[in-house]
């Protein structure tokens, strides 16, 4: 890369919307409700991946990585679980689920594990941590 950039302007119909997102490649988008939720990588030699909720203005509200320093996280495939919820497959057998519940939940599955647990996310970044943005709107 001849210029790190730490972000990506994101697009609507192939026109700029003046907002960005963590990232380089987006390797997955999907509609919640009145939220969006994009899946991005760095596109370097020690990849991560990055989860990024934003509101219908694409404004971020919150964010989690998934992988570590000097330990590559690649996402093979996704797929939508439900009206809040989606399932990352990534590189040897790792599970993500993510859950959009007051934010971004996430919980990880490998190896023998049987079940989810949940995703360390000391990382995690949130924004807008003060407004109350959520709603469950999946009760109304």
């Amino acid at each position: 890369m001849e210029e790190e950039r730490l972000e990506s302007q994101l697009l609507l119909n192939g026109k700029g919307t003046g907002k960005s997102i963590p990232g380089l490649v987006l390797q997955a988008q999907y509609r919640c409700a009145k939220f969006y939720v994009f899946v991005t990588s760095w596109d370097c030699g020690d990849d991560s991946l990055d989860v990024i909720l934003t509101d219908e203005d694409l404004q971020v509200l919150d964010r989690k990585s998934i992988g570590a320093m000097y330990d590559c996280t690649w996402l093979e495939s996704h797929e939508v679980l439900s009206e809040n919820q989606v399932l990352l497959h990534c590189d040897n057998h790792f599970l993500i689920r993510v859950t959009i519940s007051c934010g971004l939940v996430l919980h990880q599955k490998y190896g023998d594990l049987s079940e989810f647990i949940p995703y360390p996310s000391d990382a995690a970044v949130k924004i807008y941590e003060s407004k109350p943005w959520w709603k469950p709107w999946w009760t109304k």
